[in-house]
């Protein structure tokens, strides 16, 4: 346990630093779920929770070390946002017009209205 605890510190302490990658930060963060564990003798989603309140700056480095494409926010296309909303507000229309739920609602703006559903896509 000796090398696993030397490897957490020297992560830990490049992590906190600003360096390090998203690797790094997952293995601290699984040493430390993996030594509370044992410590805890719980199941390991436990372990994560119980090092998240306890180590915050652990978990906030796994997070910010993602890979850009999983946090990043995905922005529409552009005009894919008008289309969006002429299609939203058309089955908005037909839902109240026919008094349908949602989804059937848009279901049938699609088959009435198929230039709306082409805009889309």
């Amino acid at each position: 346990m000796a090398d696993g605890a030397q490897i957490f510190r020297t992560a830990l302490a490049k992590i906190l630093a600003g360096g390090g990658d998203s690797g790094e930060a997952r293995k601290a963060f699984r040493l430390k779920v993996d030594s509370v564990a044992k410590r805890d003798g719980c199941a390991a989603h436990e372990a994560m929770r119980k090092v998240r309140i306890e180590h915050p700056e652990l978990y906030d480095a796994l997070q910010n070390g993602s890979p850009a494409s999983i946090n990043a926010v995905e922005q529409p296309a552009p005009g894919l946002t008008e289309a969006r909303a002429a299609f939203a507000s058309k089955a908005r229309e037909i839902a109240k017009r026919d008094g349908l739920p949602g989804h059937v609602a848009m279901s049938r703006t699609r088959v009435e209205h198929p230039e709306l559903f082409a805009a889309l896509r």
